[in-house]
């Protein structure tokens, strides 16, 4: 990992990783949780590039689609990643368990907003195949 930025540019490894890891923990229907919190390459302290918000965004979707019972305990977690594209991932994953809570979770980050306009349109999209008519509402 010390060398990660010059062997794995872009995370596209450690992408390739994740998704074929997440497949496996859904065939397998593991009760535990794949890894999604924060990854950044970093030196002495200073984050150089995050190059990992895809992978995030893919763990995540790996996680909702196990029977791990605090998934969205997890997921809520990636709702304030720096990085809008994690946060995304987080609103697709959540949305994709489709629970009373995860549709409440989902509600609220759309209410409260983002600086981002894809997440708030992966809250709305979410919402409106979880919901459909229902989520007009929001």
């Amino acid at each position: 990992m010390k060398r990660g930025p010059e062997l794995d540019k872009g995370c596209v490894a450690l992408i390739a990783i994740a998704r074929a890891s997440t497949a496996w923990i859904t065939m397998a229907s593991s009760s535990t949780s794949p890894a999604c919190g924060t990854f950044s390459w970093s030196q002495a302290g200073v984050v150089l590039s995050d190059t990992a918000m895809e992978l995030r965004a893919v763990c995540a979707m790996g996680l909702a689609s196990t029977t791990y019972s605090d998934k969205l305990r997890e997921l809520v977690n990636l709702l304030v990643d720096r990085e809008w594209q994690a946060r995304a991932g987080a609103v697709r994953a959540i949305t994709a368990v489709g629970s009373d809570a995860a549709i409440a979770v989902a509600a609220v980050q759309a209410l409260s907003g983002d600086k981002e306009p894809e997440v708030l349109s992966e809250c709305f999209s979410g919402l409106l195949a979880v919901e459909g008519a229902e989520a007009l509402r929001w």
